[in-house]
């Protein structure tokens, strides 16, 4: 009975790192590997967009190639499992249960890939990654409220305030500067910015339903579905669909040249032979630590080492740019970035209160005992009869 009630009331965010076994390296290494997978990403998708160009069959290889190659490396995390396991035997005993939790995981994954393919095409990383981390913790906190029982407190919602203020300011910044970074793959279209912001947004949204699914099966099924495995199989079975299906198809129909020209063409870029395998190892690596953070401290935890990563990621691009001039690097520009450094703040603001580490918004429960001294009325009325 008390192993059946830890199961339905167990919440990982509540009891915090602290109480798991790996929570806080978890969490630090996720944010540090998240900040290399994005810079990574935008690297790739910048090299690609140069050498390809910003046609509109261009921008659907670039997305569907970031997408196929994410799923490829994040699908490694199988081969993880089964080297890491306590046997090759036990472990593949034990797919069977993460093959059958996997179909609703590949939906939500290849929504997710796909739009941060979209995204970074159109505005740049630091941009994609703010919209879409304060997204996904507020998808995070209303999704865990309807299926995780943790319905938010006075103090949660006013930070949420604070982080639903830092997407506004980007995305009304980028919408009223026109998108300001060169970033974009279609820069002569006004709409990029809203495009841009409305995927991050979007994909955000996924990834947070990702996560609290993740957390829901996890939870429920413990050390029968292992993370890594559940990982492997629903990022294996996204990139058997693009390499089976999506990209014959899409050769069939004439969006791309043939069903495997893109590969000739991406082959010969300048600078992917060094880039492809970073890029392969950092999804393997972030994925996989953000399946592992998901398990031990939740999904809303798991949204905000995605804030963490932002000061990173952007730290990393201002001296990519000033330091080395590298293509990836992006300057400072005003008030492009200063925009971005007041969302980054009231960000990282939000996800404090919201997460308790500041309490602005107390709970009612002072103000409740405050109406407890009915006994002092009688005597009052006492005096009213001589």
């Amino acid at each position: 009975m008390d192993d059946d009630d830890d199961d339905d009331d167990e919440r990982p965010i509540e009891e915090g790192g602290a109480g798991r076994r790996y929570g806080w390296p978890l969490f630090f290494l996720a944010t540090v590997f998240g900040a290399v997978s994005w810079t990574t990403t935008a690297a790739v998708v910048l090299e690609l967009k140069r050498s390809l160009g910003t046609s509109v069959a261009s921008t659907v290889e670039i997305a569907l190639f970031t997408t196929w190659a994410t799923s490829l490396g994040a699908s490694l995390s199988l081969v993880v499992e089964l080297c890491c396991g306590a046997s090759t035997r036990g472990v593949l005993a034990r797919l069977g249960p993460a093959t059958s939790e996997a179909p609703p995981f590949v939906a939500l994954y290849l929504g997710y890939m796909l739009l941060q393919g979209c995204a970074l095409l159109l505005v740049s990383a630091t941009v994609v990654a703010l919209d879409s981390s304060a997204s996904m913790v507020l998808w995070s906190a209303a999704l865990s409220a309807a299926y995780l029982g943790a319905a938010p407190t006075r103090n949660e919602l006013a930070g949420l305030g604070l982080i639903a203020g830092a997407l506004l300011v980007v995305g009304g910044a980028e919408e009223a500067l026109g998108g300001g970074d060169d970033d974009g793959a279609l820069a002569s279209l006004s709409a990029d910015a809203s495009i841009g912001v409305g995927a991050a947004f979007a994909m955000g949204a996924l990834y947070a339903g990702t996560n609290v699914l993740y957390e829901r099966v996890l939870t429920a099924r413990g050390d029968a579905v292992p993370a890594l495995a559940l990982n492997g199989v629903v990022c294996a079975s996204c990139f058997l669909l693009l390499t089976g299906v999506a990209y014959p198809a899409l050769g069939a129909a004439g969006v791309l040249d043939s069903g495997w020209a893109w590969l000739g063409a991406i082959r010969g870029t300048p600078g992917m032979a060094a880039l492809f395998p970073a890029f392969v190892a950092s999804k393997l690596l972030w994925y996989s630590l953000e399946t592992l953070l998901v398990k031990d401290m939740g999904a809303i935890w798991t949204a905000i080492s995605g804030v963490a990563l932002i000061p990173l990621l952007w730290l990393t691009e201002l001296v990519a740019h000033y330091a080395f001039d590298a293509f990836f690097g992006v300057s400072w520009t005003t008030p492009d970035s200063w925009c971005q450094l007041a969302a980054l703040f009231a960000l990282v603001l939000g996800a404090v209160i919201y997460y308790g580490l500041w309490v602005v918004v107390p709970e009612p429960e002072e103000t409740d005992a405050a109406p407890s001294p009915k006994p002092a009325a009688e005597p009052l009325i006492s005096k009213t009869n001589p």
